[in-house]
């Protein structure tokens, strides 16, 4: 009997082969190699049949194939359970996914990073100006008038709305974060061998920030390797340019230079030398003559450059020369 249940399973199954095969035929060739009233034959004579195909030794391959179309049939539907997406579907839904990361991550204006420098007065009445934007961090380095790094000395000081911290080798920069959009607040810098704390605006700005500021003091630094040479020799000089530059005479074939220092000082180039006739002390570079007139006017002699420091009133200043015209 067990036997028999089992033929039967294995006919009904056959049965559904010989239906596939009639679809795949509809489909491929258009016409049925079995007819309905033959698979209703088959169904009332399926005992007859097994034990026909039995004595024939055609049941076992028949029985194979049936499992093997069981086995593909499990196999599709697990992949469909593992892979439920195509190939297009899945590049699609990743694009999806990058813009939305995108969106979610990208600034919303256009920022303007701004790299600058600028002199500053510690004693002065304006603050330094920073412009700090999320997610963007600002720098404020200082220096003295040759360039030297001049460390911030202790903690900065400022709230909450703005993390800082001292940064470098030198610890001469101060890095500012914002955590408060479009905050605005004062921090306090300490800088070394100064009496007075350097006072930084932080300003919160979506639309622009300083990626770094440097701020240049006129005043010889602590970690300054120069030595400010304010007199060289004072003893009568023999250089004729000198000489003419003493008495207030035009110095002929020498290329004129001015600065926004004051229009009483007077810069005058001869080959790769400078002459400098001023009120005021040449600190930087150093000179080789110098001389002072009974006008009070100081005379220097010195190897040429475009940037000098100044010193009037005891405040130091940097000037930037700009030639204008040959002298004849």
């Amino acid at each position: 009997m067990f036997k028999r249940n089992i033929i039967a399973v294995c006919l009904t199954g056959m049965v559904a082969i010989s239906s596939q095969a009639i679809a795949n035929n509809n489909s491929n060739e258009g016409e049925p190699s079995i007819s309905d009233k033959d698979i209703l034959t088959i169904q009332a004579k399926k005992d007859a049949l097994l034990y026909l195909l039995m004595e024939k030794g055609e049941l076992s391959p028949l029985l194979d194939e049936l499992k093997e179309r069981e086995r593909k049939e499990n196999v599709a539907n697990q992949f469909k359970k593992d892979f439920p997406f195509t190939s297009k579907e899945i590049k699609k839904r990743r694009e999806m996914g990058i813009e939305e990361e995108k969106a979610l991550n990208s600034p919303i204006r256009n920022k303007h990073v701004k790299i600058s420098e600028e002199d500053y007065i510690v004693d002065g009445s304006t603050p330094i100006y920073l412009n700090v934007s999320a997610n963007n961090p600002s720098s404020l380095a200082f220096f003295d008038y040759q360039g030297n790094p001049w460390p911030i000395v202790g903690d900065i000081i400022g709230n909450a709305a703005f993390n800082s911290t001292p940064f470098g080798e030198s610890k001469n920069t101060a890095v500012f974060q914002i955590n408060q959009r479009f905050s605005e607040t004062v921090s306090l810098i300490n800088l070394q061998g100064i009496d007075q704390l350097v006072v930084v605006k932080l300003i919160g700005n979506e639309e622009k920030f300083d990626a770094r500021k440097n701020i240049r003091l006129p005043l010889i630094g602590p970690l300054s390797g120069e030595k400010i040479v304010e007199k060289g020799s004072a003893a009568p000089s023999s250089d004729p340019v000198l000489i003419q530059l003493l008495n207030g005479e035009r110095i002929h074939g020498g290329k004129h230079y001015v600065s926004e220092w004051d229009d009483n000082s007077v810069f005058v180039r001869v080959g790769n030398l400078l002459y400098v006739r001023t009120k005021d002390v040449l600190t930087f570079p150093p000179n080789q003559e110098n001389q002072r007139s009974a006008n009070g006017y100081n005379l220097y002699k010195l190897d040429f450059s475009n940037t000098l420091t100044m010193r009037k009133d005891g405040q130091y200043e940097i000037l930037r020369l700009s030639a204008v015209k040959e002298i004849r």
